[in-house]
Order: structure tokens, then C-alpha cells, then sequence
């Protein structure tokens, strides 16, 4: 099994597609979503992705790295949010200026 990390999936997205960027991403790992970010640590913290929807409950358990992961999103330029039940979104603090918060989550979780 070959396993790469967000870095390395952004660094291939980019030289692939002519260097555009995601904007936004979606993480899904059952309680293993802070590992999954720092595996994009450089990717994050160089503004490559506007927002992040990851999962803060795994079942009915609250995933015991929340706090961490808010932390560590917050000193990349990330501020958290409860999207769902289930779900948390993270945005970065430049997105849009002219949106509101509310109208960013709106807009994404429509994709």
C-alpha cells in the first residue's frame, strides 16, 4: 500500500492541473483527521486551501483531538465553526472579506 500525505497530494494537484488549487477540502478519517493535516502542514500553512469540512464526531463519540485540531487550524490563519452534528468547518481568516462567515459555510456546503 502506498500512502502519501496531503503535501504530497497538493504538490501532484498542482503540477497536474497548471497549478490551480483546491480551494477547499473535505477529511473524512474517522478520529485520524489531525493526522491527515499535519501531513499538510506545508500545504496549509502556505494559503493553499480556503477551507477545511472534517468530521468531529466518529459515531456518537466527540473525536478527542478537536480541540487540538482547532488549535493547530487556528495558528495556521483557520477559525472553526460547527457546521453539522458531525461536522466543523474551517475557514481561512482571508476568504472573502466582503462575505460573512455564514454566507461562506453556505456556499460550500452547497459543493
Amino acid at each position: 500500500i502506498e500512502i502519501y500525505t496531503l503535501d504530497d497530494i497538493f504538490s501532484k494537484i498542482y503540477q497536474k492541473y497548471s497549478k490551480k488549487k483546491p480551494s477547499w477540502i473535505k477529511i473524512d478519517v474517522e478520529g485520524r483527521e489531525m493526522d491527515v493535516l499535519l501531513g499538510g502542514y506545508k500545504s496549509l500553512r502556505s494559503g493553499l486551501v480556503d477551507g477545511i469540512l472534517w468530521e468531529h464526531r466518529v459515531g456518537s463519540l466527540e473525536n478527542p483531538y478537536r480541540d487540538d485540531i482547532i488549535r493547530f487550524l487556528g495558528d495556521l490563519g483557520f477559525s472553526s465553526y460547527t457546521a453539522s452534528e458531525s461536522n466543523m468547518i474551517s475557514l481561512r481568516d482571508c476568504v472573502k472579506k466582503d462575505e460573512s462567515q455564514f454566507q461562506i459555510i453556505k456556499r460550500l456546503m452547497k459543493v
